[in-house]
C-alpha cells in the first residue's frame, strides 16, 4: 500500500491511499507532475482512498452534499454520502473522502483485459482518475472532452477529434514549436475554461519528442512537459481534427452539445463522463453554457500531421 500526497491544479492539496503497489507505481507516473511526497501505508484495507480538503473545493462539496436529495435511482445523497457502482463519497472532518474497490473488476474496454499495461490503465482510470476528475465536476462544472489542450501563438485552444486521428502526435510536434501544453487525451473544460491537468501523454514509442520520457516499451511511450499551468485558462478556439484527403480549415458551428457527444465516442471519454455526472447538478445555474468560442474543422491527410501544424 502506497500514500502519495499531491498538489492540483484547482483542488489543492490531496492524499491519495493505493492498495496495490503496481497500481500505486502506475499513477506516480501519469499524475507524476503534481506528486510532492509518498509514504508506505500499513493499514489493511481493499479500498483506495481519495481525501481532498482544498477550500474552494469543500465548500462546493459542503452544498452539494449536506441536503439529502434523489438525483436518480442510483445516485442518492443522503447523511453526507454517496454511493454508486464502485464508488462511496463521503464528506467528513472538513474533508470530501472517496473510497473504490480495490479488486472491482471493471466490463468497459474488454479487448485489452489480456495486457497487463492496459489493465493498470484502466484500474487507475475506474478507481483513481475518474473519481478525481468528480472533484473537478464539483469545484466548477468540469466535463470530458476528447482531445489535447495547448496555447500556441498566444491562442488557447482545444484540438478534439475520434481515436486515431492523430490529436496527441499533432500536440507533440506543436510543443516542439514551443506550444505549451495543459492536457492530453482526457480534456477538463467547462464550455468557457480548460483546466489545465497533465497526464502522462502516449506517443509512439518511435515518434521524436522533446518532451521528458518517462517510460516506454515496444508499443508506446509517456511523455511530459517541463512547464505546467496552475490556473484555469480561457479558451479561445476549438479545432476539430479528422483524416481527409486533403488539407482543409473552414469553420464550424459552436454547438458545445454535439462536440461533448461526439467526442463521448471514446469509451474511457464515456465512462469519464459517466462518473462525473451527479455533481454536474452544482452547475445547473447555466453560468458556462452560452458559447462564443470559434470552431474551425481540420482536414488533415494521413501522415502529413507536420503540413497541419503550418496550418495551425
Amino acid at each position: 500500500m502506497k500514500i502519495l500526497k499531491f498538489d492540483f491544479p484547482g483542488i489543492g492539496n490531496t492524499e491519495i491511499t493505493i492498495v496495490s503497489d503496481e497500481l500505486a507505481e502506475f499513477a506516480k507516473r501519469q499524475l507524476f507532475l503534481y506528486l510532492v511526497a509518498e509514504a508506505e501505508g500499513y493499514e489493511k484495507s481493499d479500498k483506495n482512498t481519495i481525501i481532498a480538503s482544498g477550500a474552494n473545493l469543500l465548500n462546493k462539496a459542503k452544498s452539494f452534499f449536506t441536503e439529502n436529495k434523489k438525483l436518480a435511482r442510483i445516485y442518492c445523497v443522503q447523511d453526507n454520502r454517496l454511493r454508486f457502482a464502485n464508488l462511496e463519497y463521503r464528506l467528513e472532518n472538513n474533508q470530501l473522502v472517496i473510497k473504490s474497490n480495490a479488486d472491482k473488476k471493471q466490463k468497459w474496454y474488454k479487448r485489452h483485459k489480456k495486457l497487463d499495461y492496459a489493465q493498470c490503465h484502466i484500474r487507475f482510470y475506474n478507481q483513481i482518475l475518474f473519481p478525481l476528475f468528480s472533484l473537478y465536476t464539483l469545484l466548477d462544472g468540469y466535463y470530458l472532452v476528447h482531445g489535447t489542450a495547448l496555447s500556441y501563438k498566444k491562442k488557447n485552444m482545444i484540438i478534439v477529434g475520434l481515436d486515431g486521428v492523430g490529436k496527441s502526435s499533432l500536440a507533440n510536434l506543436l510543443s516542439e514549436k514551443s506550444a505549451v501544453l495543459y492536457a492530453d487525451n482526457f480534456v477538463l473544460f467547462n464550455g468557457k475554461n480548460v483546466m489545465p491537468l497533465n497526464l502522462a501523454m502516449r506517443l509512439d514509442p518511435n515518434q521524436h519528442t522533446q518532451l521528458r520520457v518517462l517510460y516506454r516499451d515496444s508499443n508506446l511511450q509517456e511523455a511530459i512537459p517541463d512547464k505546467i499551468q496552475t490556473k484555469p485558462v480561457v479558451v479561445d478556439k476549438i479545432v476539430l481534427l479528422y483524416i481527409g484527403d486533403k488539407f482543409a480549415l473552414s469553420g464550424g458551428n459552436n454547438d458545445l452539445t454535439g462536440l461533448v457527444l461526439f467526442t463521448n465516442n471514446a469509451p474511457e471519454i464515456n465512462a469519464a463522463n459517466t462518473t462525473i455526472t451527479p455533481f454536474l447538478y452544482n452547475t445547473m445555474s447555466g453560468k458556462h453554457t452560452k458559447n462564443n468560442i470559434p470552431v474551425s474543422i481540420l482536414s488533415c491527410p494521413l501522415g502529413q500531421l507536420d503540413k497541419a501544424v503550418e496550418v495551425l
